[in-house]
């Protein structure tokens, strides 16, 4: 991927803020490409999202064999799985993530600064990779360093506004995951308690090449935040952040992530579907054991029995877990 990209002399760390904002005299305007390059593309999102372009993921490389002749099955920098079914298309999302892995320190910070004045979500865990090593999960706290956010803040006495640094901000945390593969949108589904007017904070289907199989960005968290502004467009009354699990739960996270992510967050939401209980029964119960308070989101027509296996299945977690709540 990182070939495809013409990243690999860049990976990781090595995009410089200089790189994005010095122009080149032989490069022409991007409306005025006839046809953008995959190697392109990088380039094209980090001086979009510099602009504040919230459509800076929606970039894509039509008619272009993308995978073809590329990968080798032994080379470690190819970010994982080389199986891909459409040879013109490549999930925006796995791109954007190569693309912040890509970026130093300080390109990271303004990255994650822009991103939220875009309304578009932050990345806070991915999977890092190197040749002949293996992989590891890094947390992208030092981007996060920068931005600040104001909120309202209430006691039993006074209502102030604060400007917080992001990882000092008071917050409710809730964490969104899914088993299996429900005919449900987990990222609609946070970017509709977000907003009502069909925000695009995190990348789904609906989204341009939405559709196309994501195989880096599975496993990887982001995050997003929504500060109190006393006033009645106002969501919740405490300032939220979102938290999102890309991928299977089962698939793509070890048990050491999702505990990880279960200490620190009030509440998890978890969509499943039926045919998932049926088949993986216990390891559903074994993981709902380690989260504090869970809420299931079944994406199934609630039939009869359906509604039995439901109950069944929530009256065997309660007995292996009483406080869960």
């Amino acid at each position: 991927m990182l070939e495809i990209l013409g990243l690999t002399h860049k990976y990781p760390d090595k995009i410089t803020t200089r790189d994005i904002l010095t122009v080149n005299p032989n490069d022409n305007n991007e409306q005025e490409k006839e046809h953008i390059s995959i190697s392109d593309i990088p380039w094209l999102v980090l001086r979009r999202l510099i602009c504040s372009n919230s459509e800076c993921r929606d970039i894509t490389a039509p008619n272009e064999s993308i995978f073809d002749g590329i990968f080798q099955s032994d080379n470690a920098v190819s970010f994982i799985s080389l199986q891909h079914d459409d040879k013109h298309d490549v999930s925006p999302l796995d791109i954007f993530f190569i693309i912040f892995q890509c970026c130093d320190p300080f390109l990271k910070q303004m990255c994650v600064q822009k991103l939220y004045l875009c309304k578009l979500a932050v990345p806070f865990m991915f999977t890092f990779c190197e040749p002949m090593k293996k992989q590891r999960s890094v947390l992208s706290v030092w981007p996060l360093r920068s931005l600040e956010i104001e909120n309202r803040q209430i006691d039993k006495t006074d209502e102030q506004w604060q400007q917080n640094n992001i990882l000092d901000l008071p917050t409710n945390m809730i964490a969104f995951g899914r088993l299996g593969r429900p005919r449900y949108s987990k990222s609609k589904l946070i970017n509709s308690i977000l907003s009502n007017e069909g925000c695009k904070t995190f990348f789904n289907i609906d989204c341009p090449s939405g559709m196309t199989q994501k195989f880096i960005s599975n496993g990887h968290i982001e995050m997003f935040w929504l500060p109190t502004n006393g006033d009645k467009k106002d969501r919740f009354q405490e300032a939220m952040t979102f938290i999102n699990l890309r991928g299977d739960m089962e698939q793509h996270f070890d048990k050491d992530i999702v505990k990880f992510i279960a200490n620190f967050v009030d509440a998890v939401i978890l969509i499943i579907d039926v045919d998932t209980i049926l088949e993986k029964r216990k390891f559903v119960e074994d993981m709902l054991k380690n989260l504090p308070s869970v809420i299931l989101i079944f994406a199934n027509p609630l039939t009869q029995d359906t509604f039995k296996i439901i109950q069944s299945f929530q009256n065997d977690v309660l007995l292996c877990n009483p406080e869960i709540h």
